[in-house]
């Protein structure tokens, strides 16, 4: 979540005391919002949001952290804050079409070997110092 100024963000109740924009594809957060019956105006891109947000129109971007940074770092943004509690963390997953499930046992092997030896988190790790998304 991204905001201009610094207010206490609990949950998703909380966030219903304010203006919220969202961005359309992220199917988690237009879920999220649908059940807990939040009112979020739905845009096309991250950087629509954000900049919604530095306008002053909405008071909370509730879109991922890392899409948000990389949105503050490429517009240069100063005044826009990223919330310290994070209204949820999720595993991400990747999926392969099925003309391809022959590579699914190989593939399967190589990201697990990559989780257990830290090679997956080091490539993150990695790319969020380099973009400065921290």
């Amino acid at each position: 979540m991204l905001t201009r100024t610094s207010f206490p963000v609990l949950d998703w109740e909380t966030i219903r005391l304010y203006r919220l924009v969202c961005v359309n594809g992220v199917k988690f957060i237009r879920r999220k919002m649908e059940d807990t019956n939040n009112n979020c105006h739905f845009v096309t891109t991250f950087t629509q949001a954000v900049n919604l947000i530095q306008l002053g129109r909405y008071d909370i971007a509730v879109i991922p952290k890392i899409n948000g940074m990389a949105v503050i770092n490429k517009e240069k943004l100063v005044d826009i804050k990223k919330s310290a509690n994070p209204l949820i963390k999720l595993n991400l997953y990747h999926y392969i079409h099925k003309k391809n499930r022959d590579i699914i046992p190989a593939l399967t092997e190589e990201l697990v070997k990559m989780e257990v030896s830290g090679r997956i988190l080091a490539i993150r790790q990695t790319y969020i110092e380099e973009n400065g998304l921290q």
